[in-house]
């Protein structure tokens, strides 16, 4: 057979499918390759095959694709690119020095850790947070966006103060913190594993490490 009837390497819609998904990825169901070639837009073949029924030949067509056709079409008419646009307002999250706790701030549960703790700002940190009234610890929580959680807490408090944790630790850290202090409007006794209370609260300062002898 010669190069000019030789028929193209073709596949159905289900194989098109399937070799889409390779490099570079394009994701489309058989079923909208079928509806973009029956719309007229995506390049197609169709293999039409007599079959008679009663003495009266019917023709039955299959839908079948060429992989580099396809996957140009969807290239040429489904891959738009933007260039993006500034952010409007993006603000840098820095812990600045002159807002680290002073010593005298604090309340005496806390008095270890004023090299780890920070006075409360509005900016959108991950922490566990302590709550202080009348000069005692009275609360312990977490959140992701600590400004905006005690915003408008339901514990009184008078003052705040927030310990930056990673978002996964803060179950770990929290339920540490919690355990040790026992704040008396706390109603649980925090999550996370007991076992390395004594290490969580050494690293961030609340215990004094452990000397060998």
């Amino acid at each position: 057979m010669s190069d000019s009837t030789r028929a193209p390497s073709l596949h159905t819609p289900e194989q098109m499918s399937e070799k889409l998904l390779q490099n570079p990825r394009i994701r489309v169901s058989a079923e909208r390759l079928v509806e973009l070639a029956e719309a007229g837009y995506l390049p197609h073949y169709r293999w039409s095959v007599g079959v008679p029924i009663d003495g009266q030949p019917a023709v039955t067509e299959q839908l079948m694709f060429q992989l580099t056709e396809v996957r140009k079409w969807f290239v040429d008419n489904a891959l738009t690119r933007h260039d993006g646009a500034p952010f409007p307002s993006l603000k840098v999250i820095v812990m600045h020095p002159d807002r680290r706790a002073q010593p005298q701030e604090l309340p005496p549960q806390l008095a270890l850790m004023s090299d780890t703790l920070f006075r409360m700002s509005d900016l959108a940190i991950s922490g566990v947070y302590f709550l202080v009234r009348d000069g005692a610890l009275v609360y312990i929580g977490q959140s992701v966006a600590v400004g905006s959680r005690i915003s408008n807490h339901p514990v009184k408090y008078d003052d705040a103060f927030v310990l930056p944790v990673p978002r996964g630790d803060l179950d770990t850290v929290e339920g540490a913190f919690i355990r040790h202090f026992q704040p008396p409007e706390n109603r649980n006794n925090g999550r996370g594993l007991i076992l390395r209370d004594s290490q969580i609260l050494t690293h961030y300062g609340a215990l004094e490490p452990a000397h060998e002898p």
